[in-house]
């Protein structure tokens, strides 16, 4: 009997993916959801043909599944994305479309490790619109979603509560992910310098933005006020949006969070880290394995590439956690992107769209991707996990994610400060009020981790359901979400959030060499809403952890300078071998 409870339990475990993190949790079934009864009072006339969409939540309008450009199928593979097709019939858009090819971690498998399953479809170019009822002339918010450009998908975003409350119409999408996305085969090449960027899932964003400039004002929305907004490799997208030539009139505002620009060098070099070097690696896999013919050029290796089914492509594919690839993405091709790196593109008064800018950072970043570390996780019976030492995690998580506040926050916005852009905002989201469950204090473990903020962007705690029940769900978390979705709305309106559209918070100052710089987010039970005067940056950062006694353990000390600065011009060899790190190696060190 004790046995068949102990399998009981344990079958119960399940890994989800939050942002492009995971979270060890009891499992509850899911209800499936029920498409949405479509609606003739929202029947639009678009470029293509006549949509029907549906009642979203909270009043509001939404219409799921449209396609923004043609299925990337066949010899549409691998190239930029081409108009959507035209319909005859009424389409109903009730809803979401395909999600993009990827793959998805399902339960824990018997061994105790996560397994992968291959989800999603090529035809996967669709995106979602939610409007107030009657809106008209409203500010619009396409928001890109997260995952590494690797995973993810624009519907679980759900944008009815932000576009009813706050008068805006929000926008989310599916972009290429993975190889489907981001790759530079030589062969693929056709001479047209956009066509061989190898940045497939950035034009199709593009092409989303173009399909709002279109479009949207059949939902009530101004194509001459878009914001872009995203969270991750969704925020690094946004950068990557502005810094493009081909980008320019589609975006008027930007809100980037937890999102660094680091582009990928396209051309081949001595390493496989260029766009040219993956590919070259990976294809090379595929002729291992049998999938791809050896010795094809050409042509003929381009057809034999397009006409390999996505099963195919992605055996030589390894997924870590979360589903992600690690692969480069954001190619520097000289056209789609600018041959340069991110401190010469947002230094640069003509680098880069100078649109009104917030730029954020969550205060403790790493828990997310730290938490189910070896290292600082225990389970109490084998089974509830506990964090093994709360201030040894807590040290390691804040060096991490203060590095990862100069890449996303910091260093961006003082280059800015350096071109004269005059309209940059920055905020830290501290919110850490989670409940503790069967003795796992999740506000230590998690706290105001990568991505929490994005269910307050929303006001959608439901969003990742296993998370849902680690939210107290009380008043002070649905003020902080309704003071965000305030600021981020008249931001989207006016390129200055202010005081929030209800003019009821703290003046969100800009961004500025001293002072009260940055808009701290919290409830009042931890300080409440207000500008503090914090600025990190590289050097002194650095200095702090090589000088820091208190780690109980060097070769925890010097893991954790590697995850704060390896890939960093800050990452100094001869200094991590002066603390006493030279019998470590660097290249096994990861957060997960």
């Amino acid at each position: 009997m004790k046995r068949i409870l102990l399998y009981t339990i344990v079958a119960s475990l399940v890994v989800i993916t939050i942002s492009g993190g995971v979270l060890i949790w009891l499992h509850d079934s899911e209800e499936i959801p029920q498409p949405m009864v479509a609606e003739p009072v929202t029947m639009r006339l678009i470029e293509t043909g006549q949509v029907m969409g549906g009642y979203g939540k909270h009043g509001a309008r939404a219409w799921l599944g449209i396609p923004y450009a043609a299925p990337p199928l066949g010899r549409l593979r691998w190239m930029p994305p081409e108009p959507p097709v035209p319909f005859s019939t009424i389409l109903r858009t009730t809803s979401a479309g395909n999600i993009c090819p990827q793959y998805i971690q399902d339960d824990l498998a018997s061994t105790g490790h996560a397994a992968f399953r291959l989800a999603g479809k090529e035809d996967c170019l669709y995106l979602n619109v939610w409007s107030a009822p009657n809106a008209a002339d409203a500010p619009v918010m396409l928001w890109l979603h997260g995952g590494g450009n690797t995973v993810g998908q624009g519907d679980i975003h759900d944008g009815s509560l932000l576009a009813a409350r706050q008068g805006v119409v929000v926008v989310t999408i599916n972009y290429r992910l993975g190889v489907l996305g981001w790759f530079a085969e030589p062969s693929l090449r056709t001479g047209d310098p956009v066509s061989d960027s190898g940045n497939f899932g950035l034009l199709d964003i593009l092409r989303a933005l173009q399909w709002v400039q279109d479009n949207i004002s059949k939902f009530g929305g101004n194509p001459e006020n878009v914001t872009l907004f995203g969270a991750s490799a969704g925020g690094a997208d946004t950068l990557a949006v502005l810094a493009s030539r081909r980008a320019k009139h589609l975006v008027h505002r930007a809100i980037v969070q937890s999102g660094s620009y680091r582009p990928t060098i396209l051309e081949a070099q001595a390493t496989s880290l260029s766009g040219e070097g993956w590919a070259h690696t990976y294809t090379a896999k595929l002729e291992a394995s049998g999938v791809l013919g050896a010795g094809l050029t050409g042509s003929d290796r381009a057809r034999s590439l397009r006409e390999t089914s996505v099963e195919d492509l992605f055996v030589a594919l390894e997924p870590a956690a979360f589903g992600m690839i690690f692969m480069p993405t954001l190619l520097s091709d000289g056209y789609v992107l600018p041959p340069s790196d991110a401190s010469a593109v947002f230094s640069n008064p003509s680098g880069y769209q100078q649109v009104p800018i917030i730029l954020g950072s969550n205060r403790d970043e790493a828990a997310l991707f730290l938490m189910n570390h070896d290292d600082y996780r225990s389970s109490l019976f084998g089974l509830f996990p506990r964090v093994k030492n709360e201030a040894d995690y807590r040290r390691v998580v804040r060096y991490i994610s203060d590095a990862t506040k100069i890449r996303t926050v910091d260093e961006i916005a003082d280059w800015m400060l350096e071109s004269s852009h005059a309209d940059v905002f920055a905020y830290r989201f501290d919110w850490d009020e989670q409940r503790t469950i069967l003795g796992y204090d999740v506000s230590v473990a998690l706290g105001a981790a990568h991505g929490i903020e994005v269910p307050f962007v929303f006001g959608s705690f439901d969003m990742f359901p296993p998370l849902t029940r680690t939210f107290p769900m009380d008043e002070p978390q649905s003020r902080l979400s309704a003071d965000i979705m305030s600021y981020w709305a008249e931001f989207a309106r006016s390129g200055d959030p202010g005081t929030g559209g209800r003019g009821e918070n703290p003046v969100w100052n800009r961004w500025a060499h001293s002072g009260n710089r940055l808009l701290i987010l919290d409830t009042e039970s931890g300080g409440g809403i207000r500008m503090e005067d914090v600025h990190v940056d590289q050097a002194s950062l650095r200095k702090a952890l090589a000088s820091d006694s208190d780690f109980k353990r060097k070769q925890e000390h010097c893991k954790t300078y590697v995850l704060a600065f390896r890939g960093t011009p800050e990452f100094d060899s001869g200094e991590y071998e002066r603390i006493g790190c030279a019998e470590f190696p660097v290249e096994p060190v990861s957060m997960f």
